[in-house]
């Protein structure tokens, strides 16, 4: 691997971190768990654009009998979760998540990369009012659900390019639109966990959620089984329910498709605009 990256999870008991770890890690997903005593760690290791990171994922105890335990762990951290129970109540929640963004402070430099992270996503009751608060704290957000398995390696992907181990794949120029008081258009994509991750970079990132102004149109990303989207292997049965297929394709070459659906390929930022802009004009 190019590097070895320490991921530190950090939350109240039962936000899901435990079970966060291991879906990531294993792939797994464990309804009842015994309470993290210390701490507890596994690794993964993803590749993207030819570099390979080794994650070093901990989860950490919050009992008090712990904090020494937990605060010797924070050193040499290049990424901490703030782990959020999206079941929960929002003025608990919140609380915590003030509380634990403060012990980051103290413990970490600038260069720990923090994120909160909302669990238990497919329960979720106030994932809109972690994501404000988030704005409030100024502090990235995302989400995903360990049970299901929804966006949980586009979470480590995003998190190791919040840090600068991986580059998005398009370069987006300086964003001239505001989404707010304009007509929504969406978009759902579907695909492996790293095509969906790498369509992403075609999208504007606004408070957690993903835009592109196409003429007057606002487009927004979202997951549903539209557009199915894909950069190296092809899922023979997936493509199948695709009313539109789109390839991604840095090494500049396509593959050749064989799908009764439409057929286009995004290989520079500059395509980006014409490609959504066909593509719209055959779904609308």
């Amino acid at each position: 691997y190019d590097f070895l990256v320490k991921i530190l999870l950090v939350g109240s008991n039962k936000c899901g971190k435990s079970q966060f770890l291991n879906r990531l890690t294993k792939g797994i997903f464990i309804e009842q768990r015994q309470m993290t005593i210390g701490v507890d760690f596994a690794t993964k290791i993803i590749t993207q654009g030819g570099v390979k990171v080794k994650m070093q994922v901990w989860d950490t105890a919050v009992s008090e009998r712990f904090v020494a335990i937990t605060k010797a762990f924070y050193r040499g951290a290049k990424i901490i979760f703030l782990c959020v129970d999206l079941s929960g109540e929002i003025e608990e929640q919140t609380k915590l998540l003030t509380k634990q963004y403060q012990e980051v402070q103290e413990n970490c430099t600038e260069e720990t990369k923090t994120i909160v992270l909302g669990l238990k996503y497919d329960q979720q009751r106030i994932s809109d009012q972690i994501q404000q608060y988030c704005i409030q704290l100024k502090l990235p957000y995302c989400f995903a659900s360990s049970a299901t398995g929804f966006n949980v390696e586009r979470v480590a992907r995003k998190a190791l390019e919040i840090a600068k181990f991986f580059k998005p794949l398009f370069e987006l120029p300086p964003r001239k639109f505001e989404p707010l008081q304009q007509k929504r258009i969406e978009l759902g994509f579907f695909g492996s966990e790293y095509s969906t991750y790498l369509v992403q970079s075609c999208f504007y990132e606004i408070n957690g959620e993903f835009f592109q102004q196409v003429d007057e149109n606002l487009v927004k990303l979202c997951y549903s089984q539209q557009i199915y989207v894909f950069s190296e292997e092809i899922d023979e049965k997936l493509i199948q329910k695709a009313q539109i297929v789109l390839q991604l394709h840095p090494q500049r070459y396509k593959k050749r498709v064989q799908c009764k659906a439409p057929v286009f390929c995004i290989g520079f930022q500059a395509e980006i605009h014409g490609v959504l802009k066909r593509i719209l004009k055959l779904l609308l």
